[in-house]
Formats: C-alpha cells, structure tokens, sequence
C-alpha cells in the first residue's frame, strides 16, 4: 500500500468518524429532548392525579351530604306518614 492510498484511508477514516460522532450527538441530544418531555408528562400527570383527587374528595363530600340530607327528610317523612296513619285509625274507630 503506497503513502497516498494510506492517507486516503486514514482521511477517509476520520470523515467515518466525525460523522459516527456527530450523529451520537444527535442522538443524545434527541435523548435528552425526550427525558425532557417524560419528566413534563410525568409533571402534568401528578398535577392532574392531584386534582382528581381534589375532585373525587369532594364529590365524596357532597354525596355525604346528600345523603344525611336525604336520610332527614325521609324520617321526616316516615313521621308524618306514622301520624296521618295514627289520625286515619282515629277516625275510622270514631266513625
């Protein structure tokens, strides 16, 4: 192998790996974009988990509420139906 064909070889070498090495900067540099975006994904998640939470809490709340709401007004009710009961008997003795 003459002087010249080495040094075509080793020129042409060098360009390989220039080109190897700018390309695993690409890479990492596409690497580091993407970890970038998991980590706001990841944000963004929490966030959100945070107030659904938030919500699911307070919908329990008012459900609770509802209820106890709910349960007042029908032993309400099952007092006036127990009277109206009481007074309809009272009538029918008396008639």
């Amino acid at each position: 192998m003459d002087h010249e064909t080495a040094e075509d070889i080793k020129r042409y070498v060098k360009i390989l790996y220039e080109d190897v090495g700018r390309k695993l900067q690409l890479l990492a540099e596409g690497q580091q974009g993407i970890g970038q975006k998991i980590d706001a994904m990841e944000q963004g998640l929490k966030a959100l988990e945070q107030s659904l939470l938030s919500e699911i809490v307070e919908t329990r709340a008012l459900v609770k509420l509802s209820f106890s709401e709910l349960d007042r007004r029908l032993t309400t009710l099952e007092g006036n139906y127990a009277a109206i009961e009481e007074r309809l008997t009272r009538l029918e003795r008396a008639s």
